[in-house]
C-alpha cells in the first residue's frame, strides 16, 4: 500500500498503479503471478541500426504500429538494441513502444561494426532475462498473442529448445547438405543462458551465416544436445523440422501463416 501511495503522487507512477490494477482485476490471483513472473522471464528485442548503416526510421515505425495492432498476450521486457548511435542518444520512437503493463523499453548500445548476431550476444550479455526474443530490423508482427504464442511453444518443448517464426531446409553451399534444418535467425526465442553458451565467431556475415545455417549451427547443437526445434505459425501452432515444406510459412505456399 505505502508503495501505491508513492508511485500514485507521480504522473508516471499513477498510470503505472492504475495499468496495474486494471491487470489484477481482470486475472484470478493465480493468473496474476503468473502474468507478474513471466514479465520477468521474457525479454524482447528489436535490433535498430542508424540511418548511415541504410535503415530508415520508417523501419522501427512499422515495426511499432505492428505492435499496436497485435498485442503480445502478455507482459515482457522491451528492449531496443542501437547499432551506431552517439553513446547516450535514445531514440525517440523508443518511447512510442506499447506494451501491455507500460514498461518503458530499456537501451543497449553497441558500435557501428559487426553483425547482427553480434550485437544479439552484446546485448544478452547486458540483459539477464532467462528468455530472449530477437527480432531484426525488418520484422513486423503479423498476428495477435504472437509472444504467447512463442513463449508457450518454447515452454512446452523442454528446457534448451528454440523456436522461431521461420525455419528452412535449405543447404549452405558445399559446408551442408539437404535437408539442412535450421531455424533463421530473423525471429527467435532462445534461452538466455544457452545463447550465451555458444562461442562461435560472429565477426563476418560468413560467420553468421554459418551460426544460422552451417554445418555446426545453433540448431545443430540445440539437437545434438537434445533440444527441439520448432517454428510457431501464427494460429500458434508448433511444427516441428519434418513439417516445415508444408507449414505456409517460409517459401512454403504463400507464406499465409507467417
Amino acid at each position: 500500500a505505502e508503495l501505491v501511495d508513492m508511485l500514485a503522487n507521480t504522473e508516471e507512477g499513477a498510470t503505472t498503479v492504475q495499468r496495474v490494477v486494471a491487470m489484477a482485476t481482470t486475472l484470478t490471483c493465480e493468473e496474476f503471478d503468473e502474468s507478474l513472473k513471466r514479465a520477468r522471464d521474457v525479454a524482447v528485442f528489436f535490433f535498430f541500426y542508424s540511418l548511415r548503416s541504410g535503415n530508415a526510421d520508417c523501419l522501427f515505425a512499422a515495426f511499432l504500429k505492428s505492435l499496436r495492432r497485435y498485442p503480445a498476450g502478455m507482459p515482457y521486457r522491451p528492449v531496443v538494441i542501437q547499432k551506431g548511435y552517439a553513446p547516450g542518444f535514445i531514440h525517440p520512437l523508443t518511447q512510442s513502444w506499447p506494451t501491455p503493463d507500460g514498461c518503458t523499453p530499456e537501451i543497449v548500445e553497441v558500435p557501428y561494426e559487426g553483425f547482427d548476431l553480434d550485437a544479439y550476444r552484446k546485448a544478452a550479455q547486458a540483459i539477464d532475462a532467462p528468455m530472449l526474443l530477437f527480432f531484426n530490423s525488418y520484422s513486423r508482427v503479423l498476428a495477435p498473442n504472437w509472444l504467447n504464442k512463442l513463449y508457450s511453444a518454447a515452454k512446452s518443448l523442454g528446457p534448451g529448445s528454440v523456436v522461431g517464426a521461420t525455419g528452412s531446409w535449405e543447404a549452405l553451399g558445399e559446408h551442408t547438405t539437404f535437408p539442412n534444418v535450421a531455424i533463421r535467425t530473423n525471429a527467435f526465442m532462445i534461452e538466455r543462458d544457452r545463447f550465451l553458451s555458444f562461442t562461435h565467431p560472429l565477426d563476418t556475415k560468413r560467420d553468421t551465416n554459418l551460426f544460422e545455417a552451417g554445418p555446426d549451427s545453433m540448431t545443430k547443437n540445440i539437437r545434438a544436445c537434445g533440444g527441439r526445434v520448432a517454428i510457431v505459425d501464427r494460429d500458434g501452432r508448433v511444427i516441428e523440422p519434418e513439417d516445415w515444406p508444408e507449414a505456409g510459412v517460409f517459401r512454403s505456399g504463400n507464406q499465409e501463416q507467417l
